[in-house]
């Protein structure tokens, strides 16, 4: 992915990967709050299994589990790091009809 940096932090997703609210710190600890409205799995490049995790994703948008946490690997430089990821679903009611959301909390070095 040419424009892929890596993230952590708590990210709202819609269920297509829209990024809604995002409190992510990139590889420099520096905040980034200039995602919102581009696609997480355009920009997210952490795991090294990147297209496995966007999969793992959209499977647990299909699934209704209301939560589910994955461990995945990445590397920075030479070594290896565990990437705990955490989803959960979330309801938002707005204009009386309810929105599926996606949140995803990603710690480095688990």
């Amino acid at each position: 992915m040419g424009n892929s940096t890596k993230f952590h932090g708590l990210f709202d997703l819609r269920d297509d990967g829209m990024i809604v609210y995002s409190r992510a710190l990139d590889s420099n600890a520096a905040i980034r709050g200039d995602l919102v409205g581009q696609n997480f799995f355009d920009k997210f490049d952490g795991t090294g299994e990147s297209v496995d995790f966007r999969l793992q994703f959209y499977e647990f948008v299909k699934s209704r589990r209301g939560v589910e946490s994955i461990v995945l690997d990445s590397t920075q430089g030479n070594a290896r790091l565990k990437t705990k990821v955490l989803m959960t679903r979330a309801y938002e009611n707005d204009d009386h009809s309810p929105h599926e959301r996606f949140m995803l909390e990603i710690l480095e070095d688990v």
